[in-house]
């Protein structure tokens, strides 16, 4: 009888652990990785080269925040991570911090009840590899529906035209699968509206090598 019950015992164990184990499956967030290629034709880039200064990177990200609400931006920090060795006035890396907020889109707003805008906070590595090619690293957090997302951002020049390459990955709650291609269209909207402020930045800049 004392065997019995402790099989008993056991066996309830494993089936709660079971139980527990297709729960934690079914919590799990599913992280989604994509990618967006964009391409601009300038008039002439003979003599482009990008540049990473503090009022040029301010402004692209202002544009982009102007488009998704009225908010400014917050606690801006820019920092000079890596000057050229062989030419000191030449900046190949910054590091930007920033707050801002972002409105909820309203078709999520009956999913997650709530219709106020959110504080994100924002990210930026930018590294010049040359006058020709920009890669950018952005973290953003605390945003609604997909929490945080990390984008990969390559910008390149050849000839007159400039293109971008990105790549970024999400985290959907399981709750919202119902809209998730919806959640997937207006990120990758929202990206590509950036991408497009950087490319045509490029065709608008005047800056020389």
């Amino acid at each position: 009888m004392i065997c019995d019950w402790h099989l008993n015992k056991l066996n309830s164990i494993r089936i709660l652990s079971c139980i527990l184990s297709t729960c934690t499956i079914h919590f799990v967030k599913a992280k989604t990785i994509s990618e967006i290629k964009q391409q601009k034709t300038c008039a002439d880039l003979s003599k482009f080269a990008w540049q990473i200064s503090n009022d040029q990177i301010y402004n692209r990200c202002y544009q982009w925040t102007a488009m998704h609400s009225h908010s400014k931006l917050k606690n801006w920090q820019y920092t000079q991570a890596k000057a050229d060795s062989n030419n000191p006035a030449m900046v190949n890396s910054v590091h930007v911090t920033y707050q801002s907020s972002v409105a909820v889109p309203t078709f999520f707003q009956s999913y997650i009840n709530d219709n106020k805008a959110w504080q994100i906070y924002v990210v930026k590595d930018i590294t010049l590899t040359n006058n020709r090619r920009m890669t950018e690293m952005t973290q953003i957090e605390n945003l609604p529906v997909v929490s945080s997302m990390i984008l990969h951002s390559t910008y390149l020049v050849r000839g007159n035209s400039v293109s971008a390459h990105v790549t970024y990955n999400l985290e959907i709650p399981w709750y919202l699968y119902v809209i998730e291609s919806m959640i997937k269209n207006h990120v990758r909207q929202s990206i590509s509206e950036y991408v497009s402020i950087v490319l045509e930045s490029a065709c608008l800049s005047k800056s020389v090598m």
